[in-house]
């Protein structure tokens, strides 16, 4: 089973975080896929010293009685863990971004290296072999190294007011170097 990314991760412990608050009944495997071996053999601790706690003590009426015996419910005892499940994931958030960043630039660097030096091997110049580089990153989703666009549809809204904005000002200063020219 592939592993969840921080940030779904943080919304997948948060929905049934709340779930478990509002009373719903949530099957173990639900819980389980959000944790990790530790955090499950936390649970599993946990849980084992309240079946002990429930063999040695009858079941408590009172909260007062529930709390200096440290009696919980199984909805507890998840909850519980839930919580601190998600306080390491919301600490693990920028380690998991930087990791898959660095994991992207290697992708793109072996794709690169690796399409650049075959078309080398085969006999291909130098420009050639970088333009279809550039290509093989390009049909992987990546950015390319000689940052070219993809086209100019793959322009966004804001590159396009950009390019007008930096247009109309280099007509102006042309108009205004005209203008001191003729004087």
């Amino acid at each position: 089973m592939p592993k969840y990314q921080a940030e779904h991760l943080i919304k997948s412990l948060q929905k049934r975080i709340k779930q478990l608050e509002d009373g719903e009944l949530l099957e173990a495997r639900d819980i389980n896929v959000l944790l990790n071996r530790k955090q499950r053999e936390h649970f599993k601790n946990n849980w084992s010293k309240q079946q002990v706690l429930r063999k040695t003590h009858k079941s408590p009426k009172k909260e007062e009685d529930k709390k200096r015996i440290g009696w919980k419910t199984i909805r507890e005892v998840r909850l519980e863990i839930l919580n601190e499940a998600l306080v390491e994931a919301n600490e693990g958030l920028l380690e998991s971004f930087q990791k898959r960043l660095k994991n992207a630039e290697l992708k793109r660097a072996k794709i690169y290296t690796k399409t650049y030096f075959n078309n080398i091997k085969d006999g291909v110049d130098k420009i050639t072999s970088t333009s279809r580089a550039n290509n093989e990153l390009t049909k992987h989703g990546l950015q390319r190294i000689d940052r070219m666009r993809y086209n100019k549809f793959s322009l966004r809204k804001r590159d396009k007011e950009i390019n007008e904005i930096e247009d109309a000002l280099r007509k102006k200063f042309e108009a205004e170097l005209t203008k001191d020219k003729k004087k």
